[in-house]
This record gives C-alpha cells, sequence and structure tokens, in this order.
C-alpha cells in the first residue's frame, strides 16, 4: 500500500471535523485518493499497555495518559530517555 494509501493515526477522545479536515489536506498535497483515519483512544492504549506488561510509555503529551494511576510510572517523554 506504500504509495497508494494515506494513513493518519490519531490518539484523541473523538475524532472530529479538524481530523477529517487534516486528511483531505494532505490528500489534496499528496495527490493520493484514500486515507485512512485511525484512532487509538488513550484509555485502550493504556488497557493493552498493562496487559502485555510494559516497561515504558512513550508520549510528547503527558496529559494523556497521566488520568491513568496504574500506569503513571511507566510514562516517559522522548527527553526523558
Amino acid at each position: 500500500v506504500e504509495g497508494e494509501v494515506l494513513v493518519e493515526l490519531k490518539c484523541v477522545d473523538r475524532l472530529g471535523n479538524v481530523h477529517l479536515a487534516q486528511c483531505l489536506n494532505q490528500l489534496k498535497a499528496s495527490g493520493l485518493s484514500v486515507c485512512l483515519l485511525v484512532n487509538f483512544d488513550d484509555a485502550l492504549i493504556t488497557r493493552c499497555a498493562v496487559k502485555a506488561g510494559a516497561d515504558v510509555l512513550l508520549t510528547w503529551n503527558l496529559k494523556d495518559f497521566t488520568r491513568f494511576k496504574e500506569v503513571a510510572r511507566l510514562i516517559k517523554t522522548p527527553a526523558g530517555l
């Protein structure tokens, strides 16, 4: 699918018009005609990390995960590594 499909990954509570607009703008700029917009809810990521026994959750936006006490010790930023 390389060069055929634009993949836009998000981690937000819910997708909004701004996310759709980003996809449309990127499609126009790239010349592609298909965009796959995927939302990874932070609660789902947190549950999977705990279940998998993750050692670190890497994020650029600490506020995304600080509400999850069960993973607070795992959270790191790239600068914090």
